[in-house]
């Protein structure tokens, strides 16, 4: 995912007024300013991220062009000879949560192949009871059924659900390699985890997975992406039971909002306090991104042209309005907004993060 650039103001301000009393030549700044500034996770803290099902709970569109997008999910390009292995897989999720699925359980994964290059014959689910990768029992989604004993749809573009029924879908005497027990069963051991992979190692494709849910008595989520930046963080936020979860190529797509018009606004019922900067993570026709804040979450001043960095808090702010008067095409992309608190030394960190020296200069 590409991250927008951001003029460092605050490491800029702190040069300048280094130039001005050194003598030295300000262009000497002007490359180095407008590379990228990572979140500092100690001092910094996220004001809103879209990192949610449901962002209308503090995000608001106006006007046509602007694009909220859709919630996380994780993206999969595998090509021949990557993620065909149960221990390389595009997704595996170890958890105790899995103990009872095998009686009479489900397993539930919403997909899609946003090239339609993907084929049910072509994905393997693998199960197993042992912990070792190398032991597993697997099909091919083709060769699974739901819960009513209907064969899995075709993975196409659209986003669709894939229920694998282990009542329907296995027969009892289907066993795993290392065992003689059951897959399906009174007596079957506990299940330990499960394995998405390509079939063989000549299938490539790209496959999307929005999550992986689970069904004993009730239905809960493995994976629903949300909450973190790998597939690891996002299992353990999402099952309590999960001991590990990985894909070998997948990475986690966030949600942005894309705007060719329009407006949108981010608002809190509470101020920022304590925060001088709200840091701006946005790429594209930035050069025609206004905002405007509001102190009482409804009306907003005057809308300022974006500086491609941050916006200075006074504290009192309540939310932000975007406003875009371009007409590029693509338009411009929001991505993150964070905060940054007061702090005398933090003009100076950001100088030192971007590693000016002025003795060189």
């Amino acid at each position: 995912m590409k991250k927008g650039k951001k003029i460092l103001l605050t490491a800029l301000s702190a040069t300048l007024t280094a130039s001005l009393t050194s003598g030295l030549a300000i262009s000497a700044f002007a490359d180095t300013a407008t590379k990228d500034h990572e979140f500092d996770g100690k001092n910094d803290v996220v004001y809103e991220d879209f990192d949610r099902a449901d962002i209308t709970d503090t995000v608001k569109t106006e006007g046509s062009g602007v694009n909220t997008g859709e919630k996380p999910y994780m993206h999969v390009k595998y090509t021949a000879g990557t993620s065909n292995t149960p221990g390389d897989a595009i997704y595996k999720h170890g958890s105790g949560s899995l103990a009872e699925v095998r009686n009479g359980g489900t397993i539930k994964l919403k997909m899609r192949a946003p090239e339609n290059d993907v084929d049910l014959t072509e994905i393997a689910f693998g199960v197993r009871g042992v912990d070792d990768d190398k032991k597993v029992f697997s099909k091919t989604l083709d060769e699974l059924t739901d819960a009513d004993g209907n064969p899995l749809p075709d993975i196409t573009t659209e986003w669709r659900d894939y229920e694998i029924s282990f009542a329907t879908s296995y027969e009892d005497t289907d066993i795993y390699p290392s065992t003689d027990t059951p897959v399906v069963g009174p007596d079957s051991a506990p299940l330990l985890a499960i394995h998405l992979y390509a079939a063989t190692e000549t299938d490539e494709g790209t496959l999307e997975i929005a999550s992986v849910q689970y069904s004993t008595t009730g239905s809960a989520y493995l994976n629903d992406f949300r909450g973190g930046i790998t597939p690891a963080d996002t299992a353990s936020g999402a099952d309590g039971g999960c001991w590990w979860a990985g894909s070998s190529e997948g990475y986690i797509v966030k949600r942005t909002v894309n705007m060719t018009g329009g407006s949108f606004t981010v608002s809190k019922e509470t101020a920022v306090g304590n925060y001088k900067y709200a840091i701006v993570e946005a790429d594209g026709d930035v050069a025609n991104l206004k905002i405007a804040t509001t102190t009482d979450g409804t009306v907003y001043g005057t809308a300022e042209a974006f500086d491609g960095y941050s916006v200075t808090l006074n504290g009192n702010e309540k939310g932000f309005k975007f406003i875009y008067e371009g007409s590029a095409e693509g338009g411009v992309t929001v991505r993150r907004i964070y905060l940054q608190p007061r702090s005398k030394g933090s003009r100076v960190r950001y100088a030192r993060y971007r590693r000016f020296d002025c003795r060189n200069a």
